[in-house]
């Protein structure tokens, strides 16, 4: 036995093999013929093999790892999704973030004037300063009385800087009266004008008056 096993080679153990699936195969291997240790390194291929004569239980523990494996038959290996873990718990509070520029900023001015008898041509009913340069909204009123016997045509505005942009307007019959609401949005440079609410009353003398005269200002800087 001794001669025999230092010159084993591939041919005589696929013969040997061959002899042996003849005759029964694993049997005569378990029966202990021959063993591992008789068989030269790499003369033993996966091709000299019968399909199915090597089972699980042939194999040491952990001798097959992936890397043994066809990516195919790893592919085949993922297993089902599992169920979804439990949320974790909230993590710590960040860092405060860097302070955001500064908002805009607004003043508001509120501006009422005495009531007017007899309104005349291109009247000057308030007159007020400002506290400077900006973007001002204008939001005005003044009601207007008529009883001059006639119908009279009422324009109002305001004037910054000297120029005066008529806001609102309209016909106010005989024995009537009529509240005018005056917007309007004017970006001052030079605010040393100050602010004047202006009404006209198309020319007619006596007999229109102004009363509940407002200006309120919106200045944003």
């Amino acid at each position: 036995m001794r001669r025999l096993t230092g010159k084993l080679t591939y041919g005589n153990v696929a013969a040997t093999l061959a002899l042996f699936v003849a005759l029964g195969g694993s049997a005569a291997a378990d029966s202990g013929l021959f063993t591992g240790a008789q068989i030269e390194n790499g003369t033993v291929h996966g091709v000299d093999l019968a399909n199915h004569t090597i089972g699980t239980r042939k194999l040491r523990y952990h001798s097959v790892t992936l890397r043994d494996l066809s990516r195919p038959t790893v592919r085949r290996l993922k297993g089902a999704k599992g169920r979804r873990g439990t949320t974790g718990s909230q993590g710590p509070t960040g860092a405060r973030g860097p302070t955001g520029p500064t908002g805009a900023t607004y003043v508001t001015i509120a501006v009422t004037a005495p009531d007017v008898a007899n309104l005349g041509s291109a009247q000057t009913l308030l007159d007020h300063s400002l506290p400077g340069a900006g973007v001002y909204l204008v939001s005005g009123r003044v009601t207007i009385t008529n009883n001059s016997g006639g119908t009279v045509n009422i324009f109002c505005g305001v004037r910054f800087e000297g120029n005066l942009v008529p806001s609102a307007g309209g016909s106010v019959n005989d024995g009537a009266s009529m509240t005018f609401q005056i917007p309007y949005v004017y970006t001052v440079e030079n605010a040393s004008g100050g602010v004047q609410l202006v009404c006209d009353s198309g020319g007619v003398s006596t007999g229109v008056s102004v009363s509940d005269i407002r200006l309120n200002l919106f200045k944003f800087s």
